[in-house]
């Protein structure tokens, strides 16, 4: 009976890390996460998405940080962020694209990601915003 038991509890075990029960946030789901909050006019939870220890800019991230991301007006999506490579958490590629943008987009994007607990979080984001080089939004 304990070898029932032990069995049933490996396997529960297996399905919940199979399902992602243990998990927090993964990566992908923190940038759609905060490409979500960009799309809120609000944008009062856009801190959240950012490490809280290895952001430099953590205490200054507010709802009117992304100034040069213009907010929507409310339930208009104006921002999507497509991942292109998540293959290092440390730079992770994407595209960022959306009818506010300040310039024409698409516009290429590489996040800093790290666990925090268990999840991920967004340690800097840059952006390509001349199609040259990398420049820091947050830090």
């Amino acid at each position: 009976m304990k070898r029932i038991f032990a069995l049933a509890g490996i396997a529960l075990l297996i399905l919940a890390v199979i399902s992602g029960c243990m998990f927090g946030m993964t990566l992908e789901q923190r940038i759609q996460q905060f490409a979500d909050d960009l799309n809120t006019a609000a944008r009062t939870n856009i801190q959240d998405n950012f490490h809280p220890s290895f952001t430099i800019d953590y205490a200054i991230i507010d709802p009117g940080y992304f100034v040069s991301l213009p907010p929507p007006d409310v339930g208009d999506i104006l921002y999507t962020i497509s991942i292109v490579d998540a293959s290092n958490e440390a730079a992770v590629l994407a595209s960022i694209d959306g009818a506010a943008l300040p310039i024409s987009g698409p516009l290429d994007a590489l996040f800093s990601m790290a666990p925090d607990g268990l999840d991920y979080k967004i340690v800097s984001l840059q952006i390509k915003w001349n199609g040259v080089d990398f420049e820091y939004v947050v830090q």
